[in-house]
């Protein structure tokens, strides 16, 4: 008789852990070396980053050094605003009162863009400004600044501003011979100085009252009236109501028609207003 295995394939040997107290089976060479390059890697990343640190704090420390320190402000191009204010802006603006890590004060670190749009914003008279020094190692800072030319004024109930031809407001007026005085068209919970005078329309307003003034009609001011409409006081006394949309030469020209007519003719002493919001349909009101 043969004798028959139930099994088809010889029996696989189970391994078993080693119960406490035995010695663990010793670990492979390709294992212990992959472990000491890890704990290699570990102590040189550790390393670079103390060393980094280190290296980051002593080029902070290093950017106080009193050589690197800006240690003078000249300030070129100043005619009405104070030399002396502009240099107590930019120290107040160097010197926040706040920790950094690098000096802000550093000939090679200090934030010349941020300076100079801080300048602009604290003197709205300043129109543009450059920051510079004369040579590598130099520790004194020159501000070049072109100011604001008053051409004109923005008034309301209590007081009067100086106003740029770009329609920005910048300064309290001081008896400054201007062009024209404008009043209403800007936000009354803000302060006028800051704010930008009929933006994308002030050059065809001036272009009409240039016009106004060739022919004999001179403008005294303007009230903005709405977002549409605007009165033109004249120096003969009545005023014109147009629109910001209107054409300059169609204005001159209507405006000439009516006040040359039979019926305003010699009469314009008696004039309250006339109306030319209305393409060459033309309205009048007297007194």
């Amino acid at each position: 008789m043969q004798k028959l295995s139930l099994h088809r394939n010889p029996p696989t040997r189970i391994q078993r852990r080693p119960l406490r107290g035995q010695m663990p089976l010793p670990m492979k060479p390709r294992e212990r070396l992959a472990k000491r390059r890890r704990r290699a890697r570990i102590r040189l990343g550790g390393g670079m980053l103390v060393i980094s640190i280190m290296m980051v704090f002593g080029a902070g420390w290093l950017s106080y050094n009193e050589r690197l320190i800006i240690a003078d402000v000249s300030v070129q191009g100043a005619k009405s605003l104070n030399p002396e204010a502009v240099k107590t802006a930019v120290d107040s603006n160097l010197h926040d009162g706040k920790f950094h890590l690098f000096s802000r004060s550093n000939i090679f670190l200090y934030p010349k863009s941020e300076l100079a749009d801080a300048l602009r914003t604290e003197l709205p008279r300043i129109k543009s400004v450059a920051i510079s020094r004369e040579s590598l190692l130099a520790q004194a800072v020159i501000v070049s600044l072109e100011e604001r030319q008053p051409r004109h004024r923005w008034c309301n109930v209590e007081s009067c501003f100086l106003m740029d031809d770009d329609g920005y407001i910048f300064a309290d007026a001081a008896g400054e011979d201007v062009a024209y005085e404008f009043r209403g068209g800007l936000l009354p919970t803000e302060p006028p100085i800051g704010q930008t005078l009929l933006r994308g329309h002030l050059r065809d307003v001036l272009e009409l009252l240039s016009l106004l003034k060739n022919a004999g009609h001179t403008p005294v001011s303007v009230t903005i009236e709405n977002e549409k409409d605007m009165s033109i006081s004249l120096e003969s006394g009545f005023y014109l109501k147009v629109t910001f949309a209107s054409d300059a030469s169609d204005v001159v020209k209507n405006l000439e028609l009516i006040l040359t007519s039979d019926a305003l003719r010699e009469k314009q002493n008696s004039l309250e207003y006339v109306d030319l919001r209305f393409g060459n349909r033309v309205y009048y009101q007297s007194k």
